[in-house]
């Protein structure tokens, strides 16, 4: 009887051992599992992060190419070029012709940043700030859609988006002026300047 109880004892301690152990191998695996989820959580925030700034990008570039298309068309009707963003969407100049409105908008308000605008301006030449030059007789004259309050790495990854690298703020079709309260304004080149008004 003492043999039994003796043999007893070193399996019981065995199984208090192996019981110990196991609860350290979960602790382990539940750690191990926490630090591959943290892991994946700030690699698929950095995609996210990505994905969105790609949005915003694509999104405010089909945004000026919206307005481009827009004037065009109220050009193509009406015969008249014009430098009032209303006309777009409200025959604020009584142009003959218009059939609008050219654009789904009722104001010059963009959705997520400042307000658009229309202006002409050279063709090739930047002030040094990145606005279009002023029109010269002698030089060719287009019509311009402008948006301020824009963030500079939007307006600079939509000049990217549109004209490609390396990235100018004063030639090609997009040009982005710095501000001094942290928002650029972003122009965008629409079409040469069709008539004399």
């Amino acid at each position: 009887m003492h043999l039994n109880t003796f043999t007893q004892k070193p399996n019981m301690r065995l199984k208090h051992i192996i019981k110990d152990t196991s609860g350290a191998m979960f602790g382990l695996d539940a750690r191990l599992a926490l630090a591959i989820f943290a892991g994946l959580s700030a690699v698929t925030t950095y995609s996210i992060i990505n994905v969105i700034g790609d949005t915003n990008k694509t999104t405010l570039a089909n945004d000026m190419k919206a307005v481009a298309i827009a004037y065009e068309n109220m050009v193509l009707a009406t015969g008249t070029d014009s430098n009032k963003f209303a006309d777009l969407y409200t025959n604020e100049s009584n142009l003959f012709g218009w059939s609008g409105p050219y654009i789904e908008l009722d104001s010059a308000n963009h959705n997520k940043y400042g307000q658009f605008a229309l202006l002409y301006g050279n063709n090739g030449e930047s002030t040094n700030s990145g606005e279009p030059a002023p029109c010269k007789r002698s030089q060719p004259c287009s019509i311009w859609a402008s948006l301020n309050g824009v963030p500079p790495d939007v307006a600079y990854a939509v000049d990217e988006l549109v004209d490609g690298k390396p990235v100018n703020n004063t030639t090609g079709r997009v040009r982005i002026r710095q501000g001094s309260t942290g928002t650029d304004t972003l122009y965008y080149r629409i079409q040469p300047k069709q008539f004399n008004r």
